[in-house]
């Protein structure tokens, strides 16, 4: 290099090797002047850092090569990516934040899923501002594949490559317009994300989804501006993945995935640490909103064969009793109610009767399967009409609310009565929670509808964060992740009398909630809810 380049010029090079080849990386600004050579001496040498690492790849290749950096986003580097991942159909997506070591333990585990599941690891990159370390990525992931552009994985579902800061406090803030031309999009953050995007009727909702972190969290700074932020990014940062599976040109499943402390995870009932495979059963199964007597049958049959195998030990039901028959909303309708009549739908004792049936069903899938049953607003529907007295419009139903009736004046649930009397088995089995009664599993609250807010305002996800923190809630039909908040969808028919024309968000989901606290959501697409 002598001639080439002045002796001031060398020496700088030579520090800045050093540093390269002790930490694998390339050395940020504070590095470089922790060694000597501050900010203004470097650019007065090299006009730049950038101008500093291309003199020293050109010169020094056999060290430069063992770094991560932006070199992974390669045009060479994304078609290989893209010929290799057209022989999947399963993959695990995640991010890494650049500058910040990998948590090895999770890494195995991940290989060895993809090694058993004939999986593609795929890796999203993400920075945060306020470090200023640049492109550069643990050199471990050398081999890995990036994703450094816009890959379609079938016709419906994309990974974006948006450039997301890793602070971001919603991720997916603003980027729901863009799905309607593309579909699904899957984006780089440390949060796990969920958020469904209404559609016409004619075809799914359009899924938002952040994918969680391989690379552990380091947010600390030295900026007094960035340090409210970097508290806020330490709290909700995820170690964590997306699986996905697809299933022909336009239809795809996916699930999250979390790390414990060790590195490990669970997937469909199987819990994955380093080279180990085991089962592990769903301490509780949170059932998207039932609705009984507008069930999907063929939802109904997925959550029942899911159940035959991962053998859950809980059902938790939400919005078990639909309250067709007496529906408030409908009191006006009379040409509704002479079409019901016709057929046979308007029979309150019929319709609990459809209950019990419904809930044995469940019973007789396993001996030791315990029901929990959570207080919800369609429940309510049964409340509300014999406190109001509108039976005394309702001949039909006239006998059997008064005997209902007495149950409430007694302060007994009317419905739980009403159930256990139409043939309920095993009702020991079965708990009703009351409206403000909590229900936890693995510190996770299970037992609010997610309808009622604080104070009387409407239920929202933030709200149950506020409460709760980590909670599993229902009510919207429509899954969604809001950080330690997770709803499930709804087990009806997608299209029943009483929603609205229009747009819709609705899916057909439920989440398992494992006794280490991990929760996968799982949906039903097609009639299937995995590969």
């Amino acid at each position: 290099m002598k001639g080439k380049y002045t002796d001031y010029q060398i020496a700088i090079l030579k520090a800045f090797i050093k540093l390269v080849d002790e930490k694998k990386k390339i050395p940020n600004t504070a590095e470089l002047a922790m060694a000597g050579y501050h900010r203004d001496k470097v650019h007065r040498a090299f006009g730049s850092r950038v101008g500093l690492r291309r003199v020293a790849q050109k010169e020094y290749p056999e060290i430069y090569n063992q770094v991560v950096d932006e070199s992974v986003f390669s045009r060479k580097a994304f078609d290989e990516l893209r010929k290799d991942a057209k022989n999947y159909k399963r993959f695990v997506v995640t991010t890494v934040v650049a500058g910040c070591e990998v948590d090895q333990n999770f890494l195995k585990s991940i290989d060895s899923y993809c090694q058993k599941n004939n999986a593609l690891l795929l890796l999203m990159t993400c920075a945060d501002p306020a470090a200023s370390v640049g492109w550069d990525f643990d050199p471990c992931l050398k081999d890995r594949y990036f994703v450094g552009r816009n890959l379609a994985l079938n016709q419906a579902l994309w990974i974006s490559t948006i450039k997301l800061s890793a602070k971001h406090i919603d991720p997916i803030t603003s980027l729901g317009r863009l799905g309607q031309r593309s579909g699904s999009f899957i984006y780089a953050s440390p949060k796990q994300r969920l958020k469904m995007v209404a559609t016409s009727r004619t075809r799914p909702p359009v899924a938002l989804m952040t994918t969680g972190c391989l690379t552990l969290p380091n947010y600390a700074t030295t900026r007094y501006m960035s340090d409210r932020t970097a508290v806020i990014a330490d709290n909700d940062h995820v170690m964590g993945a997306i699986v996905i599976e697809l299933d022909g040109a336009k239809k795809f499943h996916f699930r999250q995935i979390q790390a414990d402390n060790k590195g490990s995870f669970v997937d469909f009932g199987k819990f994955y640490s380093g080279n180990s495979v085991t089962d592990m059963s769903p301490e509780a199964m949170v059932l998207g909103d039932y609705h009984s007597g507008e069930t999907d049958p063929v939802v109904d049959a997925c959550w029942k064969a899911d159940i035959r195998k991962l053998k859950p030990n809980k059902i938790v039901f939400h919005d078990l009793f639909n309250g067709l028959s007496i529906n408030h909303h409908d009191r006006k309708k009379r040409i509704t109610a002479a079409r019901r009549s016709k057929a046979g739908l308007l029979d309150l004792r019929s319709e609990i009767e459809g209950v019990a049936r419904d809930l044995n069903s469940y019973l007789a899938l396993r001996p030791d399967l315990k029901l929990v049953i959570v207080k919800s607003n369609h429940d309510e529907f049964l409340d509300r009409w014999l406190e109001d007295f509108e039976f005394r419009h309702d001949p039909l139903n006239l006998r059997y609310a008064l005997d209902l009736a007495i149950h409430l004046e007694e302060e007994l649930d009317p419905l739980q009565t009403a159930v256990e009397d139409a043939g309920l088995k095993d009702c020991d089995r079965v708990r009703w929670l009351e409206r403000q009664e909590e229900y936890k599993v693995a510190g996770i609250e299970l037992g609010n509808h997610g309808d009622k807010g604080a104070n009387g305002a409407p239920g929202s996800l933030r709200a149950m964060e506020e409460a709760y923190g980590q909670s599993v809630s229902g009510h919207t039909h429509r899954d969604e992740i809001y950080r330690g908040c997770y709803q499930v969808g709804t087990s009806s028919i997608l299209d029943p009398e009483y929603a609205e024309a229009g747009l819709s968000s609705w899916t057909q989901s439920r989440c398992d909630v494992y006794k280490n606290g991990m929760r996968q959501l799982v949906r039903v697409v097609d009639g299937k809810t995995h590969l």
